[in-house]
C-alpha cells in the first residue's frame, strides 16, 4: 500500500500539518506511537481538541480504524 501524503510530498507539495493534525492523523490510522509522540510535545492534546475534530475518532472507529 502506498502513501498518499509521501507520493504529494516527493512532488514537491509540502504544508506542515499542525500539532493537531498530526494527532488526529496518527490515531485515524492506528499509530499509537506517533500519537504519543505528539502527546508528548502538546500534553493538552485530545482535550483541547474541538468538538468536530473528536467526532472523527468516533467516525475512525466506525469505519473500523484500531
Amino acid at each position: 500500500m502506498f502513501d498518499i501524503a509521501e507520493l504529494l510530498r516527493a512532488a514537491g507539495a509540502a504544508e506542515p500539518l499542525s500539532a493537531e493534525d498530526q494527532f488526529v492523523a496518527a490515531c485515524a490510522r492506528g499509530d499509537a506511537a506517533e500519537a504519543r509522540r505528539v502527546q508528548t510535545r502538546r500534553p493538552e492534546l485530545p482535550g483541547s481538541l474541538p468538538a468536530e475534530r473528536l467526532r472523527l475518532f468516533a467516525d475512525a472507529a466506525a469505519w473500523g480504524s484500531a
